[in-house]
């Protein structure tokens, strides 16, 4: 089993994830997924596909984990 840890931008006031399309969506897979809060921060302030009002999102810290289906 492997775990790893980034942060996804969660909506205040609606609790949905921003997701690839730049829309709202209630699935973590779909949703921008950054490596650490200075990586973020790059994307906020220079990526054409980030939120209009950043302030109105939080970023929440989630863990993936993948491991192996026994048969």
């Amino acid at each position: 089993m492997e775990k790893r840890t980034c942060i996804v931008l969660r909506h205040k006031a609606t609790g949905l994830y921003f997701d690839r399309m730049a829309d709202h969506s209630s699935k973590l897979w779909g949703a921008w997924r950054f490596p650490d809060a200075e990586y973020l921060q790059i994307w906020l302030d220079t990526h054409s596909y980030a939120p209009e009002q950043p302030g109105d999102y939080e970023p929440v810290e989630v863990e993936m984990v993948i491991k192996i289906k026994e048969a």
